[in-house]
């Protein structure tokens, strides 16, 4: 949170955070070891905007949410 928090006071253009963690062996690693990736963005990962798309259009369709 506080490096998010950081990142957007130096661009205010960001909004959305993405945490990614993985492991061996999804990752494809030679030793056991967590991954982890923080993506700070204007825009949402293509996961997240498909998430984001689906519920607005789940919220028209429906008239409520999920």
């Amino acid at each position: 949170m506080l490096y998010t928090r950081k990142v957007r006071k130096v661009d205010e253009g960001v909004s959305y955070t993405s945490i990614n963690w993985n492991y061996m062996p999804p990752a494809g690693a030679g030793i056991i070891h967590p991954d982890l990736q923080v993506i700070v963005g204007a825009n949402p990962t293509l996961f997240y905007e498909r998430l984001l798309t689906e519920s607005l259009k789940y919220h028209r369709e429906e008239e409520r949410n999920y």
